[in-house]
């Protein structure tokens, strides 16, 4: 039986959001294309050990198990606090309007709890389902990092080596994807990228995040509206990295 936390966003609200300190992109230009206010639909942060989102567009509901301070602890995270996922556990949140019908950006930092490669295990980390396909941010055994996709009765995964997971140190993941091009990225590089044959996700609306059974701590969970660039993507990684003092945000640009 799974306890049940509703709430409305109406609006966008910032606190201790993506940096919480000044932060300017290089290279990209106040007529280039930069990230906006808007940009930003979702961030759950887990400061103060809450599971609700930081920023919020439209409706978001959780289910997490009845209980959660015995069954999904709260650890130390990138930046602040972060959320614990022990083994058999998951956290799902169900949210309106965060994605583009056909493009988005979602991107977390995961530390290993007890494993490392070459542990001979999968571990899954979040999944993302729109109207008629999934995907799966996820370590593969061998020593693959990536993405893998399925729906319209088929599959397909986006990513490549990345061999570098060890107990107790984060690692920022980021997927891209819009019409005829995803891309995949580790700690702000890019590990994967595809633009022929997609397994395409689209989004009416609703939108479904699964934090994934496993032993691990995720924090600063993002969703954009739109692919980021491998500029952009660099860039939240380099803002995400440090810890700055408590204030509001400009990662975006001032209109």
């Amino acid at each position: 039986m799974k306890g049940r936390v509703a709430m409305r966003i109406t609006g966008l609200f910032f606190r201790a959001a993506l940096c919480t300190c000044a932060l300017a992109f290089p290279g990209l230009s106040p007529s280039g294309h930069a990230l906006e206010r808007d940009d930003l639909r979702l961030h759950v942060s887990f400061e103060r050990d809450s599971l609700s989102p930081a920023v919020g567009v439209g409706q978001a509901s959780i289910d997490a198990p009845q209980g959660k301070e015995k069954t999904i602890g709260f650890a130390a995270g990138k930046r602040g606090r972060g959320v614990h996922i022990a083994d058999g556990k998951s956290i799902n949140y169900q949210v309106t309007d965060v994605f583009s019908e056909t493009e988005g950006t979602v991107a977390c930092w995961v530390k290993p709890v007890g494993w490392r490669q070459g542990d001979g295990h999968n571990h899954y980390f979040m999944r993302v389902c729109g109207d008629k396909a999934c995907f799966l941010l996820y370590k593969f055994y061998p020593g693959n990092t990536w993405v893998y996709l399925e729906g319209y009765g088929k599959t397909d995964v986006v990513g490549g080596y990345w061999d570098q997971w060890e107990d107790g140190q984060w690692t920022f993941l980021a997927f891209t994807f819009k019409p005829g091009e995803q891309a995949w990225y580790v700690n702000g590089e890019p590990n994967g990228r595809k633009t022929e044959q997609l397994l395409e996700p689209s989004f009416s609306s609703k939108a479904f995040l699964q934090l994934q059974p496993g032993n691990q701590v995720i924090d600063e969970i993002m969703v954009f509206r739109r692919a980021l660039t491998a500029q952009e993507v660099k860039a939240v990684y380099a803002a995400n990295r440090r810890w700055c003092a408590e204030q509001v945000t400009h990662l975006w640009r001032t209109r």
